[in-house]
């Protein structure tokens, strides 16, 4: 009974070794086989017929001058050769397009990713599937891009990495960066024009047809986020930044950057800044100090209130934006006094998600973050 355990254990582990092949040292040696094979050393060849039985030597106890322990066992399956991976994956990034070139041909530019391992004892080059695949522009992980094609959006240079838990050599990448550029006969990457002192707006011109669609975006906490509202060939400028334009045509995405340093504040230490994960709202103009914004209960799921402490006379209303910026719902203090107002706003026709509320006094504008659960 103790031996027909022993022979369907060390089968069930030879089986196991031998199905994933991706181990450097095994742990036992391979002694001999019924026909009389001893000379398979660590990382040769080798396969054998079902039925046949193998004799292992135990390696954890090979000690010198004391008797080694042996294991016999019966192959249950017959296994291809046995080959231990030697070099970690040769990475080559390939554009499916004839040059490197967005715009060109949107619709059939991507960068395609091949991989492939060499094995020792058949000296055989494989693919050898990833465990983790992720694209880079520019040194920057691009995030949901974790594929083995990759449609570019921006010129740049992208490179790829890739992860093999079961190898030594843990992690590797693409050795030389690709470079993908923008370069079209009708379309071009927008240019970016300012004016004011200190700068107060910054304008768009794209070129090609037809016209692309607008997105302005700004560094914040080491990101590019979406300002809200910001699709237009301008935008008002209150902050030092680092700005973005982004010209989209159809699927092919041009952008621009610039820089503004003429005003007192940065962005960075705006106290009327609202943000999540990946937009920003940035009012036109300051708020009065003294009035005050409140939104409960926040996050909300059926409705939530809004309470305004106005430091004016002056009738307001609010106004309810997606975190992209479109007007989703107009809001109407209709109780509470002149100085505080209030007003109950029913979520039913609102989907989850971020929402930015906004109350315009004078000129000037309150901004409040809601977040909404259904």
């Amino acid at each position: 009974m103790v031996i027909k355990k022993l022979i369907s254990f060390w089968s069930f582990a030879l089986a196991s070794i031998l199905c994933f092949g991706q181990i450097d040292v095994p742990t036992h040696t391979l002694i001999s086989t019924a026909g009389g094979d001893s000379t398979l050393a660590n990382g040769d060849n080798y396969s054998w017929s079902i039925g046949e039985v193998v004799v292992f030597e135990d390696s954890e106890t090979k000690v010198a001058g004391v008797p080694s322990r042996f294991t016999i066992s019966q192959a249950m399956q017959s296994y291809p050769p046995f080959v231990v991976v030697k070099d970690c994956p040769t990475i080559t990034v390939k554009s499916t397009s004839s040059n490197n070139v967005l715009c060109t041909e949107p619709d059939k530019f991507s960068l395609k990713l091949s991989y492939a391992v060499t094995f020792s004892g058949s000296g055989s080059t494989q693919p050898l599937k990833p465990d983790t695949i992720q694209w880079y522009l520019d040194n920057t992980k691009i995030a949901g891009a974790n594929s083995e094609i990759y449609q570019p959006y921006f010129p740049g240079k992208y490179k790829v990495h890739l992860t093999y838990n079961g190898l030594t050599c843990g992690k590797t990448e693409s050795t030389t960066p690709i470079s993908v550029t923008n370069f079209s006969p009708s379309i071009n990457q927008p240019i970016i024009s300012e004016s004011g002192s200190p700068v107060n707006l910054l304008t768009a011109t794209t070129l090609g047809t037809p016209s692309p669609t607008i997105q302005w975006y700004v560094s914040y906490k080491g990101k590019y986020l979406m300002i809200a509202g910001g699709s237009n060939r301008t935008q008002k400028i209150r902050y030092n930044g680092d700005y973005m334009v982004v010209a989209t045509y159809g699927t092919c995405r041009l952008s621009s950057f610039h820089s503004v340093r003429s005003h007192s504040t940065s962005i960075m230490r705006a106290e009327d800044v609202t943000y999540d994960a990946n937009t920003i709202y940035i009012p036109d103009e300051m708020a009065y100090s003294e009035s005050t914004l409140k939104v409960y209960p926040n996050p909300a799921t059926g409705q939530f209130f809004v309470q305004f402490q106005s430091s004016s006379e002056i009738t307001t209303n609010a106004q309810l934006f997606s975190n992209t910026g479109v007007l989703v719902k107009n809001i109407a203090f209709t109780e509470g006094s002149t100085w505080s107002r209030s007003a109950r706003v029913d979520t039913d026709d609102l989907g989850s998600g971020v929402y930015f509320l906004k109350v315009d006094q004078e000129g000037k504008s309150l901004v409040q973050k809601v977040v909404l659960y259904k």
